[in-house]
């Protein structure tokens, strides 16, 4: 895993012609992530991912470990 700082990923966005704006709501989704303020799959509190796609959510750790080959 490579740990990009989430001001280095921002301005990555904003050079690849996002507005700077609209770049910083992930920067700060990965600030969260890393200071644990964020911890728990937001689907499972409020129904809508199982609603939606009829299984229920599950956590990004989840996601990669399972298409991990596609990143490799």
């Amino acid at each position: 895993m490579i740990d990009v700082p989430a001001e280095a990923a921002v301005d990555d966005l904003v050079r690849n012609g996002i507005p700077p704006q609209v770049a910083k709501a992930p920067g700060q989704s990965f600030q969260a992530l890393r200071e644990g303020r964020v911890s728990q799959v937001t689907g499972q509190i409020t129904g809508t991912v199982e609603r939606v796609t009829g299984r229920p959510p599950r956590s990004f750790a989840d996601r990669a470990r399972q298409h991990a080959q596609r990143f490799a």
